[in-house]
């Protein structure tokens, strides 16, 4: 399933909207699939510790519409870089869907409505509270036109969701 493409895809991201937040502010998140990108520093004193110790746990906490959260560890590094925060890609199935530019019956449950970065007391002397944070919608119709002619998540057997 995975191999390159004859033609790279053009920016499947739309432009950047950024936003800066306060640690354990809410996010509010649109129901559209989404790349986000959440820049979180040191501060001199956690530079210092992180030297020493490992740094203190970032969380990233997802709130979906039925009420329930879900808590999912941050590496600072890896989450300035980016991340799809929404659908939340759980198994191979939501990864291909979201490839091929598919809504599946299952993603109301794994699209949050709001979130938040949280760190413990320490960690709130370890990082800067203020957190740039930039959401990108991820294009659907970009995916679903390059996808191969023919090709449906129904061709996909199921015997990938055990490999």
């Amino acid at each position: 399933m995975l191999s390159h493409r004859s033609q790279p895809l053009p920016d499947i991201l739309r432009l950047p909207t950024q936003r800066m937040i306060r640690l354990g502010e809410h996010l509010e998140f649109t129901g559209d699939p989404t790349f986000l990108a959440v820049d979180i520093r040191y501060t001199w004193f956690g530079y210092l510790l992180s030297i020493i110790f490992k740094p203190p746990e970032v969380n990233l906490r997802l709130e979906y519409s039925d009420g329930r959260d879900e808590i999912y560890r941050l590496i600072p590094a890896i989450a300035r870089a980016g991340f799809v925060a929404s659908p939340v890609v759980k198994s191979t199935s939501d990864f291909i869907a979201l490839a091929l530019g598919e809504k599946r019956e299952s993603e109301a449950t794994t699209v949050p409505t709001a979130g938040a970065i949280e760190v413990s007391w320490l960690g709130s002397l370890a990082y800067k509270n203020n957190v740039l944070v930039t959401f990108r919608t991820i294009d659907r119709t970009i995916l679903r036109a390059a996808r191969p002619a023919g090709l449906n998540m129904q061709d996909i057997p199921r015997a990938i969701e055990v490999r």
